[in-house]
């Protein structure tokens, strides 16, 4: 498999346990270049970023989108992705919509900015920031 995109928009339950175990379970994809997560409206917190990481950072991704339309991220959670993607040395298309989660500063978003510096495959950069403070 060279794509995957999972839906989880407005779904409310998502931070359970088991959808932590899921996200470290997309290490074992390791033919997966392209992926697409959608959790806008879900009550996505850190949390589930910290277990995306784990999930992602053995992955040689070409492509990722992910959704985070009002979710309840901060500038924690924003920093550690931006380190995710700082190790995805192949990545050449990013797309990360950051629309209407009030949580993430200014500062948080300049955290994550510096990720862009090691991406040297880099194409394109896609970013979502409409209402992010």
């Amino acid at each position: 498999m060279k794509s995957l995109t999972l839906n989880f928009f407005n779904d409310k339950e998502i931070f359970k346990k088991g959808m932590k175990d899921f996200m470290q379970s997309l290490k074992s994809l390791a033919s997966v270049q392209n992926i697409n997560l959608n959790f806008g409206c879900c009550s996505i917190e850190n949390a589930l970023l910290f277990s995306l990481d784990r999930g992602l950072r053995e992955l040689s991704l070409r492509r990722i989108k992910l959704d985070f339309t009002t979710c309840n991220i901060d500038d924690k959670g924003v920093q550690k992705l931006g380190r995710t993607l700082k190790n995805m040395t192949f990545l050449q298309n990013m797309e990360i919509i950051f629309w209407g989660c009030k949580k993430i500063t200014d500062t948080g978003m300049h955290n994550f900015g510096q990720a862009f510096k090691s991406l040297t495959r880099i194409k394109i950069i896609n970013l979502d920031l409409t209402q992010y403070s």
